[in-house]
């Protein structure tokens, strides 16, 4: 295991080549060469064209013909989903998550005593088959990771700026607070090593579970007829983001698929409803801007840790 400075020092470097390809980036765009704007580019390939297909979709096929296509929030809302995301992970959250990871390996080596960090290993498994396995180990994390958002304290704050809007439509798939990215970066990425996953493919499987999350918050309406118990869809995740639901006994967790809602009870879906009320209790108090959001959890928790502490007995010294 190495030291605090030297899990630092990789930090700091891995920060300094991702400062170094934004500014190559930026470059790009004034003109001076284009190798890294069109590497850039070409990675934003699938959410362009999902985007494009589901924004589409929503004004041919809508679900909610009520729903304003242009209204309140959808700045806000673009800013999360073409800005936030990328600059989170370009300025800050790759080099942590990949330093946390780093470390954590060389700490199940110290205690392991080996380098093969790996609990299964799929070397020999057919592709086909590993990808189904990641699929199916994506969708479990990805609803107990949900479970704890929505039942650990700290991880609530954060996740209530997702839960916020007031409508949902593929642009707001994607309003993440930056300390719920940490956390999915970190509990997301970690345990397919240990299982021995091919890192590419683990990035693919994440792309493909993030794209059909965009449909799930569309506001589309495709008939799936047996498949709806299957894949999740708009008219099932719509009742998650309903305020009469309580956040803490929510329902329908699942996010590409709606499987494990179905296996462990929590699929709820009484009936078909456009006019839900979304958010939580105090929604409508809940800071409009980014700013606003990104602050406020911060200082619920501050708020709960100062409780907590203001609650505890006080030892009278003699």
């Amino acid at each position: 295991m190495e030291s605090f400075g030297f899990y630092w020092n990789h930090f700091v470097e891995l920060e300094t080549q991702n400062l170094r390809s934004l500014l190559e980036i930026l470059g790009s765009l004034g003109g001076h060469g284009g190798q890294s704007l069109r590497t850039w580019l070409f990675q934003q390939i699938p959410l362009g064209i999902t985007l494009s297909i589901l924004i589409a979709g929503e004004f041919v096929i809508p679900w909610r013909r009520h729903q304003r296509k242009w209204r309140p929030g959808l700045g806000l809302d673009m800013f999360y989903t073409l800005v936030h995301t990328a600059l989170f992970f370009l300025l800050f959250g790759e080099a942590f998550v990949t330093t946390v990871v780093l470390a954590c390996m060389d700490a199940i080596e110290l205690v392991t005593g080996t380098a093969n960090n790996a609990a299964i290993y799929l070397n020999k498994v057919p592709m086909w088959a590993r990808v189904l396995a990641m699929l199916a180990y994506a969708e479990f994390q990805s609803y107990i990771g949900h479970w704890l958002l929505h039942n650990v304290g700290f991880l609530w704050e954060f996740h209530k700026v997702h839960h916020c809007s007031p409508v949902l439509d593929v642009w707001n798939a994607q309003r993440f607070h930056a300390g719920e990215k940490v956390f999915w970066s970190l509990f997301s990425a970690f345990p397919p090593i240990l299982i021995g996953f091919p890192p590419r493919e683990v990035v693919s499987v994440t792309i493909l579970t993030v794209l059909l999350s965009y449909y799930t918050h569309s506001n589309i309406r495709i008939p799936l007829g047996p498949l709806k118990y299957v894949f999740n869809n708009p008219q099932l995740h719509i009742w998650h983001h309903a305020a009469t639901i309580d956040p803490k006994r929510n329902v329908n967790y699942g996010d590409a698929t709606c499987v494990f809602d179905y296996l462990f009870g929590t699929a709820y879906l009484p009936e078909e409803r456009t006019n839900l009320k979304l958010g939580f209790s105090d929604v409508d108090d809940y800071p409009t801007t980014f700013l606003g959001q990104f602050v406020t959890p911060f200082r619920a928790i501050g708020a709960g840790i100062k409780d907590r502490i203001a609650s505890r007995p006080r030892v009278l010294s003699r």
